[in-house]
């Protein structure tokens, strides 16, 4: 009777391609935050959670027999590590370091890792050799990012409007905090404006 094939491991056969370099990474960044606790115990945070990932899918990831990880594990790994799922994408430590951000295309993981978060001001499709098209390619990654970007800063204004005030503060520091306050507001109900969340006045 034909044995069935063993799967290689990640000792067996090194990552391959960009593709499985990317489940490496993830998955060693996976074994790093469980800590010594078990596959086990994280599959069961996993369906606490609400979209179980299997104890032998980790185990398999960790070891290389599967060299993949979907969107929806990413996730929910990354909740049940209590980490942002940027982390097991870019884990460091050393971001100053460069890496293969897309095949073919290096990058330092910092860079990777604000590109993936939306910080970054353009991707990564544009070159040198072609002014023109990397400058359209750069304004439609502005206008993509646009909204993202938007609903980000009225985030960053709530915060600052629901810091506390200063207690007793001198006539000079109240003025500048009214102020302040005042731009602060009119910048809030200029955002929800144009994101639609107010009503045309």
């Amino acid at each position: 009777m034909t044995q069935p094939k063993k799967r290689p491991n990640w000792t067996d056969r090194a990552p391959a391609n960009w593709g499985e370099h990317e489940a490496y990474r993830v998955a060693r960044e996976i074994e790093r935050l469980r800590a010594g606790r078990s596959t086990q115990w994280l599959a069961d945070r996993t369906k606490e959670l609400g979209c179980e990932v299997s104890r032998s899918v980790i185990t398999d990831l960790e070891n290389g027999r599967r060299r993949y990880v979907t969107t929806a594990e990413l996730l929910v790994l990354a909740a049940a590590l209590n980490v942002p799922p940027v982390v097991l994408v870019y884990p460091g430590p050393r971001y100053e370091e460069y890496i293969e951000v897309l095949p073919g295309v290096q990058s330092t993981e910092i860079d990777a890792v604000q590109w993936f978060s939306g910080i970054r001001d353009h991707g990564y499709t544009d070159s040198a050799s072609r002014p023109a098209e990397s400058a359209r390619l750069r304004g439609e990654y502005e206008k993509n990012i646009g909204r993202l970007q938007a609903w980000r800063r009225l985030l960053e204004v709530e915060h600052e409007l629901a810091k506390p005030i200063p207690a007793n503060p001198s006539e000079e520091a109240r003025k500048l905090i009214e102020e302040r306050l005042v731009r602060l507001r009119d910048e809030r109900l200029e955002r929800r404006f144009l994101l639609g969340l107010e009503p045309d006045a």
